[in-house]
């Protein structure tokens, strides 16, 4: 089973082009017509509750019906094989651009899509404040992860579990009282 997924999950994330929502046909001619490891009504079902859910779709939606028709082991299959394709070509363009970083021209197009980094990132943080909740009242929690990694150099990995653990922590807290 955990094979069938698996192929199925990187032929999709080898042929897809686009956002994830452009993967579902050909996901559900794979799970539903051709392999019958579901049915359209549990096809649909799982692809609303990827929907709903935060984070990359593809991987979502992979994940969950890995999930159904396979257990945890599946998910994570189908999971690593959606983004393996995605994985090797970002590998193969940093290759590409490591071997041109002493190039004038390679340099100046680098500054250029600078900007629109950071606007991408700044959409999605913006996204991701408002699915987290994020008020005037918390709003001092990634202020401070901010400058703590800023001022004190501390890895922003090990800021980001600290503040995860503290996270869980404070909901367990908040759950028992």
């Amino acid at each position: 089973m955990n094979n069938t997924v698996f192929g199925i999950f990187l032929k999709v994330g080898l042929l897809a082009y686009g956002n994830g929502f452009a993967i579902l046909p050909k996901i559900r001619k794979e799970m539903v017509s051709r392999h019958h490891m579901l049915s359209d009504k549990s096809f649909d079902i799982l692809v609303d509750v990827a929907k709903k859910c935060p984070g990359v779709f593809a991987v979502n939606i992979a994940m969950f019906l890995g999930n159904r028709v396979g257990g945890w082991r599946t998910a994570v299959a189908a999971a690593v094989a959606v983004v393996l394709p995605s994985l090797f070509v970002a590998l193969a363009l940093v290759a590409l651009v490591v071997g041109f970083d002493d190039s004038a021209l390679v340099s100046k197009v680098l500054m250029g899509v600078r900007p629109a980094v950071v606007a991408l990132l700044a959409c999605s943080v913006f996204k991701m404040a408002k699915v987290a909740d994020v008020s005037v009242r918390s709003i001092w929690i990634p202020v401070a992860c901010v400058l703590v990694v800023y001022f004190f150099g501390i890895s922003p990995l090990l800021v980001v579990l600290v503040a995860g653990i503290a996270g869980f922590l404070w909901g367990r807290v908040r759950d028992e009282a």
